[in-house]
């Protein structure tokens, strides 16, 4: 779909564009509003009467938006607008700023209205292994959560992919992301990604361009790859039987991290995929089903990373 197609199907489903004063920027997001644990399409464009932008960024609360031209002159963009999960206000500050060609700054900020998205509940019967780690377990856990914290921390400011997003591995959907999980009518959790089936040993590819921030075998995630897209995105794969790549690499969309497997704390062979803006998770499905092919950056080389 072409960004102009892309506006109109927004503005038909709002009634109207949403935006700051006449002459300023004017912004779309679906009617419904923007639903808890998902990154949503908004399109921001810049009115006839005023230059195309040269850049722009934002937030929806505190958390940053990932952008992207999706025209040729820079008029149009695409924004990635992030919702936690758990989050229950009726309503987040969108803000945003944009530089003009001309060199003037335009600052718009309205309330986006929030909807909570329907998400299923699980009651799972497991070995108690699974929900009482030893000691010894629960501090490796511990320092593999800091380590974890620590790649994520280092976020790199420029936008590192390009384009729609690629699925990492073939296999069916087994476990949609959020689901609230409850293990031996004792331990709640909540199932922050996507699992994907697949045989021990059938292929992961990256979601798309980035750079490994983390390759290690974990506790509970087991073989797990990181890769920072960067503007704060990240997309997380777990349970892998094989690593093929190391910390500081630079991959393409597509290429090789590993393979499937069923290491750490699981009871079958599957790739468990989170995918992670700031400290928010969302829904990988969704952001899988996005189509980017506007991004007016697309083919445009990355930074280059090598190996150390």
């Amino acid at each position: 779909m072409t960004s102009h197609g892309l506006l109109a199907l927004l503005l038909s489903a709002a009634g109207a564009p949403l935006g700051a004063p006449s002459g300023a920027l004017e912004v779309a997001w679906p009617s419904e509003g923007l639903p808890t644990g998902r990154a949503t399409l908004v399109q921001v464009t810049s009115p006839a009467s005023r230059p195309p932008m040269v850049s722009l960024t934002g937030t929806i609360g505190d958390v940053p938006l990932v952008v992207l031209p999706a025209s040729a002159d820079r008029r149009s963009w695409l924004v990635l607008a992030p919702v936690g999960i758990e989050q229950r206000r009726r309503h987040l500050p969108l803000a945003l700023e944009a530089t003009l060609q001309d060199g003037s700054a335009v600052s718009w900020k309205k309330p986006a209205p929030i909807v909570e998205a329907p998400y299923d509940e699980r009651h799972l019967t497991v070995s108690k292994k699974f929900v009482k780690p030893t000691l010894a377990q629960r501090k490796r856990a511990a320092r593999e959560a800091k380590a974890l914290t620590a790649a994520l921390s280092k976020k790199t400011p420029e936008r590192l992919w390009r384009g729609s997003f690629a699925r990492p591995t073939p296999g069916v959907e087994t476990s949609p992301f959020g689901t609230k999980r409850t293990y031996n009518d004792k331990k709640k959790s909540r199932h922050l990604g996507l699992d994907l089936d697949g045989a021990v040993g059938a292929p992961i590819t990256s979601t798309g361009r980035g750079r490994v921030v983390l390759a290690v075998e974990r506790f509970y995630s087991g073989g797990t790859v990181v890769v920072d897209h960067g503007q704060s995105l990240f997309t997380m794969y777990f349970h892998m039987s094989r690593i093929d790549v190391r910390a500081g690499d630079a991959v393409e969309k597509g290429q090789g991290l590993g393979a499937v497997g069923a290491t750490g704390q699981v009871t079958g062979p599957h790739l468990h995929f989170s995918v992670r803006f700031g400290d928010l998770y969302v829904d990988p499905a969704r952001l899988l089903a996005l189509d980017l092919s506007a991004d007016a950056e697309d083919g445009s080389p990355a930074s280059a990373v090598t190996r150390p």
